[in-house]
């Protein structure tokens, strides 16, 4: 449904562990890959779009790019800093006052 409401659909990983996907661009790929099958056998619609958990700052390196536009993925990163990480919960409304 979100994806036929014209949304984009992106993926930020599969396990969301920094220790595994973060020890090398194969790594890094193969959650993409392992995401983008699921994805897939839902919707069959192939993503191509990602964000790197954490962003990629301090995590990616130019064999990290390299991997990632080899198997046709763009990273789109993010650049905002709202809190919406943090462990205590807010509302909607609170997110975007924090923009």
């Amino acid at each position: 449904q979100i994806y036929q409401s014209g949304n984009a659909i992106g993926i930020h990983s599969y396990s969301h562990d920094y220790k595994k996907i973060y020890t090398s661009p194969q790594a890094y790929t193969g959650e993409l890959l392992q995401t983008e099958q699921l994805i897939y056998d839902i919707i069959h619609v192939r993503p191509v779009i990602s964000r790197a958990p954490g962003g990629t700052s301090g995590h990616f390196t130019p064999a990290f790019w390299k991997a990632i536009n080899d198997i046709g993925y763009i990273e789109v990163g993010w650049n905002a800093l709202t809190g919406d990480g943090r462990w205590y919960r807010k509302t909607a409304s609170k997110e975007v006052e924090n923009l």
